[in-house]
């Protein structure tokens, strides 16, 4: 992702959560204005978007470039939403409230006022205030061309949530973006981030859905490396040691030794789920079927916490990276029996039921 972005390719990121998206366009992103600093072009202005469907992502990524920006006070960043202050000294004050352990940066904008005197150079927003922005005059140095430096970066984040008719009015929003700061095609570049914008074979789709939206050039060749706009994830077979003895698994599973945590990983039961676990995911109940008889789902979710706990010594990484999810609905009613039955008491059923001379 990186070596293409430094190709001034437009990108789409489709890898899961945890995997390294945000970073894979803010090293670039920070690269490039080192670069305009050395060159004694790095003036005020804007020069990369980042875009957010919603304010908490916008507000998680601003903890983010307060690290990676603490001891660079030249790169200034800055968050204009609806929940911007006007003036930074009420900006400090809400930054305080939220977070008061948190440091004040020289480099963090943080009322909007500063921002129209001196634009940021990476500015972070949602699609509902950028829409404010380009109609309001006070605002208008945000977008006010700049050169051959000026708005070199556009990052829509969650880029899955574009779709339908929000699709098509951000998609012409950014056009009108794109035609207010004077940057044609060639001039800006375009990067695109989500979890579960397409599966593995959907990059020639996912790329064209890019195109749609940006109005800008995404390729997706299947034999040319180099025309490949879609940056997918490739999964890693897990290497194992050689198959020893079956272990007692509750007693492997609780002893914190090495010794045992080097007889777990070779138990065949336990190699054969993580193979299994590399093709894709289970149901616990399914991880409890394949290493006990009868099936004990607590055995199961306690061998995964605990290889999820286990380096490779080889690699460093865990033997396994698990994440769990539960799946939860509100019940879409419940069904009183009015009918007293033997034991006494009417009853409730969760799951609507006709039963002839019951109800």
């Amino acid at each position: 992702m990186i070596r293409a972005v430094a190709e001034r390719r437009n990108l789409v990121v489709a890898t899961g959560t945890g995997s390294g998206k945000t970073e894979s366009f803010l090293i670039p992103i920070i690269e490039e204005l080192f670069r305009q600093q050395q060159k004694g072009v790095l003036g005020p202005g804007v020069r990369a978007l980042l875009l957010y469907p919603m304010n908490a992502l916008a507000n998680d990524q601003l903890k983010r470039l307060r690290m990676l920006l603490a001891r660079s006070p030249e790169i200034t960043f800055g968050r204009y939403t609806g929940e911007t202050p006007q003036t930074r000294a009420d900006g400090i004050a809400a930054l305080h409230a939220s977070l008061p352990d948190a440091a004040v940066l020289p480099n963090e904008l943080l009322g909007r006022e500063e921002m129209q005197e001196r634009p940021p150079h990476i500015l972070l927003t949602n699609y509902a205030m950028l829409e404010y922005l380009l109609l309001r005059p006070a605002d208008s140095p945000l977008f006010e061309p700049s050169g051959d430096h000026g708005w070199r970066f556009i990052v829509l984040d969650e880029v899955h949530s574009y779709d339908g008719a929000m699709g098509l009015e951000n998609g012409m929003l950014l056009r009108r973006l794109r035609d207010r700061v004077g940057r044609a095609v060639g001039d800006v570049q375009a990067i695109a981030t989500s979890a579960t914008v397409g599966g593995i074979d959907d990059q020639p789709i996912v790329a064209q859905f890019a195109q749609d939206l940006f109005d800008l050039p995404f390729e997706w060749d299947g034999v040319d490396p180099a025309r490949q706009d879609v940056i997918v994830a490739a999964r890693q077979a897990p290497v194992m040691p050689p198959v020893g003895h079956p272990v007692d698994l509750p007693a492997a599973i609780a002893d914190g030794d090495d010794s045992s945590a080097e007889a777990l990983v070779s138990d065949g039961r336990v190699q054969a789920l993580l193979q299994s676990l590399w093709q894709g995911p289970m149901t616990l109940q399914q991880v409890a079927e394949d290493i006990s008889n009868p099936p004990d789902p607590m055995l199961a979710g306690n061998l995964v916490r605990r290889l999820s706990s286990l380096n490779d010594p080889a690699s460093g990484v865990p033997f396994l990276r698990a994440r769990f999810h539960t799946f939860v609905r509100a019940p879409d009613g419940v069904d009183v029996c009015l009918r007293i039955h033997a034991d006494g008491a009417p009853r409730a059923f969760l799951e609507p039921s006709v039963t002839p001379g019951v109800w």
